[in-house]
This record gives structure tokens, C-alpha cells and sequence, in this order.
């Protein structure tokens, strides 16, 4: 019983670490899709990158 119940709880946290990281990724490729988007905004006005970073 103590090791099935050890068991869930490593599948457990396996499955929330694997979801955190998921989101984490997602927030991350989101920032650096809004980033890169903003650059090409700044370079089409006239290449002031990292005037409004």
C-alpha cells in the first residue's frame, strides 16, 4: 500500500512538474513571439530597436 501510494504521488508530481513547465513554456514562447513581433514593428519604422525595451 505505502509504495503503490508512493508511486501515485511520483506520478502526481510528474504530471503537475510537466504541466508547470508547460505553461512556463508557454510564456515563454509568447514573450519572445510579442518580442520578436515588436522588433519587426521597430525595424519597419525605421530601426529604433530597443528604444521602447
Amino acid at each position: 500500500y505505502n509504495a503503490h501510494l508512493l508511486l501515485t504521488n511520483i506520478n502526481d508530481n510528474q504530471i503537475l512538474r510537466s504541466e508547470l513547465l508547460g505553461s512556463i513554456l508557454d510564456e515563454v514562447i509568447n514573450n519572445a513571439y510579442c518580442l520578436s513581433y515588436s522588433n519587426n514593428f521597430h525595424m519597419r519604422k525605421g530601426g529604433q530597436i530597443g528604444k521602447n525595451l
